[in-house]
């Protein structure tokens, strides 16, 4: 094992035993959903929440970005427990690569099978108003970077 890959793993293991212990007794969630810009209300519609601010989380980072609240909320929906990344840090925000899938990683980890990406973004379809939902299957990186390179 490398020493990058086993240094992720101790990180890892670290963030997850931390969430663990707020996280005692609660049933364990296959569901985790990471929030984009504007979207922290949906954990307003969850409940018996635990939430959890990313800069408490060891290995974690706050985003500096408005409208991402930056914590980690487990709790119900409709009687389904899930795991919600209130906001996530980004790239342009001076972050490496590793830092911002670190949280998607640690979800994985956490032994969460389904995630489910929301993001503000953009489009060329004029069509598009302000608030609509759109299923991106797609898209071009112009970073000259792939967040995949490295231990996975």
């Amino acid at each position: 094992m490398t020493n990058q890959l086993k240094n992720l793993n101790e990180q890892l293991n670290e963030s997850k035993e931390f969430i663990l212990n707020k996280w005692a007794g609660r049933q364990a969630t296959k569901v985790a959903i990471t929030l984009g810009s504007g979207l922290g209300i949906f954990c307003d519609e969850m409940t018996n929440k635990i939430e959890i601010p990313y800069k408490d989380i060891p290995n974690f980072h706050a985003p500096s970005v408005i409208g991402h609240g930056g914590k980690l909320v487990l709790g119900d929906i409709d009687g389904t427990s899930v795991l919600v990344l209130q906001g996530r840090i980004h790239a342009y925000e001076g972050h490496s690569l590793d830092d911002v899938v670190f949280p998607t990683r640690l979800v994985k980890h956490l032994g969460c099978s389904d995630l489910i990406l929301t993001n503000a973004s953009g489009g060329m379809n004029k069509d598009y108003k302000t608030g609509d939902l759109v299923m991106i299957t797609d898209h071009i990186n112009f970073t000259g970077v792939n967040p995949l390179v490295g231990p996975n």
